[in-house]
């Protein structure tokens, strides 16, 4: 008796390690996009317009994806509602818009350094701040 061909599970794993990896590619791409899009259009457009329309744009693309899960689990939302806006205020449209100030002012490169910066203050605090 023969036993049934099992599937080649190196090649699943290793395509989706290349998605994985382009994924990540391309949002490194689209976040220095955004920094060379904001420094070019600095001089015409306000910083905190630009973050209004940022945001704007993103939450009607990104709303039928989130919607459906979001109405599933309204209670957590509900009751973690002034926690949630707290930290989608701080971290996109504060920082954003302080980014976007600072970009009438600096370099593309200078904002690149702070950002990188800040990104391993953010992982030293979440270290501090993770919950058990």
């Amino acid at each position: 008796m023969t036993e049934p061909a099992k599937p080649d599970v190196s090649e699943n794993l290793s395509y989706s390690h290349l998605v994985a990896y382009l994924i990540l590619a391309l949002v490194a791409l689209l976040w220095a996009a955004n920094t060379i899009l904001a420094r070019a259009t600095a001089e015409e457009i306000p910083p905190m317009a630009l973050t209004f329309w940022r945001l704007f744009i993103s939450a009607l693309i990104f709303a039928p994806f989130a919607l459906k899960n979001t109405w599933r689990h309204k209670s957590v939302v509900r009751q973690n509602f002034w926690l949630l806006n707290g930290l989608a205020f701080l971290s996109m449209a504060a920082f954003n818009g302080l980014v976007y100030l600072g970009l009438q002012y600096n370099s593309c490169y200078q904002r690149k350094s702070v950002t990188g910066r800040a990104t391993n203050s953010h992982n030293v605090g979440g270290y501090f701040l993770r919950t058990q």
